[in-house]
This record gives structure tokens, sequence and C-alpha cells, in this order.
């Protein structure tokens, strides 16, 4: 019995020992991780951080977060967010502290670039980490889940869903290259975006379908030194369907498109759209669509729907060339260039 009690209490001295030792490994982790943002311009605020968990979990808590792009990106190009959550929560298993979770029971996100201001709201968001054991710990996977979040910009208003699931799975070791799925459950536009559009209060319901599944090629792959001062850069976008559909109206992509140093797109998509006509109505009740400009503009997509022998169907090619968008001989206008800041 002294021996077995012995054994027992030398196990949980060693035991006790890894625990500190990972748990201190982790929280390492997290600090070069901070300096690195901050290395590289990001204001970043933590009002507690706590090591918790023990002896089951490495957990580190981390309440009263703030995360700010450098003032001097701002939004002047690419993309900048800033990020706020009362409390965020990072975990792994002491045995394997490479698999890690980060959640938090509400998150805020700010979104910025030229021409466009947007907030994010999301519940319960948890996201599961794979990192590939190394000196960069390279992004393996990432499994990324919500409840409720809310969306909202001056164009849309505010659109809300019930969950998010978004998978991104690396396609080989030390290949920048990843596979993103992406479903988007109820997704209910803002309350007032039917009686803009014209339409009936039946218009009011979640859309039926909202996904995306794609494979995005980077310079390089996702690790350690991805908060340094340049970011992974997308390289090319490999569209092979995004589709939503609400009630009759409904539109599908696929494409490649290519993405220079300086963010600007070179590729083509091939878009398909159901029900032109009620879209043609919600951009003219909408105000999008001049009134003189209306019977122009239904004649062509009328032109274009026989050409793909469907009434209200089409089947459309916008062509991009140095980040100018077209459709035939039709210019669209400049594509936003992608950054990632």
């Amino acid at each position: 019995m002294g021996k077995l009690v012995l054994i027992v209490v030398a196990l949980a001295v060693v035991w006790s020992g890894w625990w500190l030792i990972a748990s201190s490994g982790l929280d390492r982790r997290l600090t070069k991780t901070m300096a690195s943002y901050k290395a590289s311009g990001w204001q970043i605020g933590v009002e507690a951080r706590e090591r918790l968990g023990f002896p089951t979990m490495l957990h580190t808590r981390l309440t009263g977060v703030s995360i700010a792009p450098a003032p001097a990106q701002g939004s002047q190009t690419g993309l900048a967010t800033s990020v706020a959550a009362p409390r965020i929560d990072i975990s792994a298993l002491p045995y394997w502290p490479s698999y890690a979770t980060v959640s938090s029971p509400v998150m805020h996100f700010d979104l910025a670039a030229p021409g466009f201001q947007a907030a994010v709201k999301v519940n319960d968001v948890q996201a599961d980490l794979r990192l590939r054991v190394g000196w960069n710990s390279e992004l393996e996977s990432l499994s990324l889940t919500s409840n409720e979040w809310e969306f909202t910009s001056p164009v849309t208003g505010k659109v809300g869903g019930r969950g998010i699931e978004v998978t991104a799975v690396q396609q080989d070791r030390q290949l920048p290259i990843y596979d993103v799925k992406a479903t988007f459950d109820e997704v209910t536009p803002d309350a007032g975006i039917p009686g803009l559009l014209g339409l009936s209060q039946d218009w009011s319901q979640p859309l039926d379908i909202a996904t995306a599944d794609l494979t995005l090629t980077f310079d390089r792959p996702w690790g350690n030194d991805a908060p340094g001062t340049v970011r992974p850069q997308p390289r090319v976008i490999d569209l092979h369907r995004a589709e939503l559909a609400w009630r009759s109206v409904a539109a599908r992509a696929s494409g490649t498109i290519a993405i220079a140093e300086d963010g600007v797109l070179t590729g083509t998509l091939s878009l398909e759209v159901d029900d032109w006509p009620t879209l043609l109505d919600m951009a003219s009740n909408a105000g999008y669509l001049p009134a003189d400009f209306r019977p122009q503009a239904e004649q062509m997509l009328k032109g274009l729907a026989q050409m793909s022998g469907k009434t209200t169907g089409l089947d459309l090619t916008i062509s991009i060339t140095d980040g100018q968008m077209a459709m035939g001989f039709i210019p669209l206008g400049q594509a936003p260039r992608i950054i990632l800041r």
C-alpha cells in the first residue's frame, strides 16, 4: 500500500511539473505573438490575464481585450480589422499543446476599407486550431463555429444569422494552399430591406442557402510569423462554388482570380442568376437603377437570358483584367484590391 501511494505521489509530481512546463510554454507563445503584433504597430489592450486549467487543461483567460491596427494603416489600403471582446479563453491539452481552442462569449469586429465601413458581432464563437509541430507552428487546419451573429453596414443595414461554420485545411505540409468551406445558417436581412426593395413581407424570411467552397493560395503558409509587418497575402482564389438563394432569387458563382502583389485582380468569374426580373425590380425600387435606364437594362438582360436559352435566368461571365471588370463589351468598373492588413 505504501509503494502504491509513493507511485501515485510520484506521478502527481511528474504530471504537475509537466503541466507547469506546458502551461508556461503556451503562455510564452501567447506573449511572443502579442509582442510581434505590437512590434508591427498593432494596438493591443488586455485588462487581465489568468492561467487556469490545472491539472487537466492548459488554459489562459484574457479579459477586456481590444486589438486595433496601427493608425497609419487605418483603411487607406486593403482591409483593416479591429477586435474587441470582454473575454477570450485559450485552451489546449497538456500532452499536445499544438491543438488549441480559442473561444469567446461575444466578439465585436470593426471592418474598414476605402469607401467601406461595417461592424460584426458574433456570439459564442469558437475556433479549433491544429498547428504543425515546428519552429513556425504552421496552421494545419482551423474549424470555426458560432451562434447568432450580426453584420451591419450603411448599404445592407443589419443582417443577422443563427450560426456560422467555417473550415480551412492546409492541403500539404509547407504548401501555402488551404481548402476553405463556409456555411451561414438562417441569414436574415434587415427588417426594412423588403420594404426598401418593394417586396412583400414574405421576403422577411431567412435566406435558403448561403455557402462557399474555395481554395486559397497565399504567398507563404500561416504560422507564428503571420502577425509580422506583412501578413501572408492571398495570391490565387479558386472559387469552386458560392451560392446564395432567397426565395425565387438565387446566384451561383465560380471561377479563378489571381492577385498581384499590389492587390490588383485578374481572372474570370462565371455567374448564374435565377429570377433576374425580381432582382431588377429590387435595384429599381431601392434607387440603384435610374428610372430612365430601366427599359434599356431590361432589354439587355432579356437578350442575355435568351443567349443562355433561358427566360428568367442568366449565365454570365465577368472578366477582370488588371483590376478592371467587364461583362463582354460592357465595362463594370474597377474591382476592389485585396490586401490583408
